[in-house]
Order: structure tokens, then sequence, then C-alpha cells
């Protein structure tokens, strides 16, 4: 086979073919936006998005414990132990009785937090968060 005899081109196969790449960048995109939604938009690398992910589930399960009063739950999961009851002694440094709530009175706002909402994420912390206190 010399290059002049080259084959009859083919304009079934090339749509094919360009439509498969299309698709693949499409889903891919999808994939990518996707994930940085679940995520929680942070303004971040995309390989830093499963750690604010799994923050994100952290902090909401704190505060949904500290939501329905559960301190000793919401202590756990401050300290990263579930079973803290079961051995207070490493725990001396932060304990549960400074964990539970006192009289805040140098805060503006004061109460039993009800709801909450993390506006956005930030690679220095939880700027974006927002507590809902009644009155």
């Amino acid at each position: 086979m010399t290059l002049l005899d080259a084959p009859v081109f083919d304009e079934v196969r090339d749509r094919r073919n360009r439509v498969i790449l299309w698709g693949g960048v499409g889903f891919a995109l999808v994939l990518f936006i996707g994930g940085w939604l679940i995520s929680g938009m942070p303004v971040d690398f995309p390989w830093n998005w499963p750690s604010h992910f799994s923050a994100r589930i952290t902090v909401n399960r704190f505060l949904t414990a500290v939501e329905k009063n559960d301190l000793p739950k919401a202590y756990g999961i401050w300290m990263h132990d579930p079973d803290w009851q079961k051995h207070p002694d490493p725990n001396s440094i932060y304990p549960f009785s400074r964990f539970e709530p006192v009289s805040y009175t140098h805060l503006p706002v004061t109460g039993i937090v009800s709801l909450n909402n993390i506006c956005f994420n930030s690679p220095f912390g939880v700027d974006g968060l927002d507590w809902i206190i009644p009155q």
C-alpha cells in the first residue's frame, strides 16, 4: 500500500469518534463541577476537595449534636474521641466541664443554638458559619 492508495474516508466512523470524544469531555466536566458542588464549592485546589467534604460532614455532625443539646456527643466529636467517657484522663487539657455551656456574657447574642448553616468554606478555617439563636 502506498500513500496514493489511502483508504476512503469513513464519515460514520469519524462522527462516532467525535461524539465519543466530546461526550467523554462533557462527562468529565460534569463530574468535575458535581464534585465541586458536593464538596461545598471550596476555593482551593481540587485535590483538597475531599478534605473539605469530610470537614463539612464533621462540622454538621458537631452542630447537629449541639442543636439537640447532646453535649457529651458534641464533646466526643470535638475531641475526636467518641468513647471519651470510658477514659476521661487523656482529655484533662480540655475537660468536659470547660466544654459545657457557661455564661457567655461577652458574646453579643446568647441563647440555645437552634439552626446552623455553613455558607462557604475557606482553606483557612470556617469563615462562613451562620448561627441562628432565637432571643
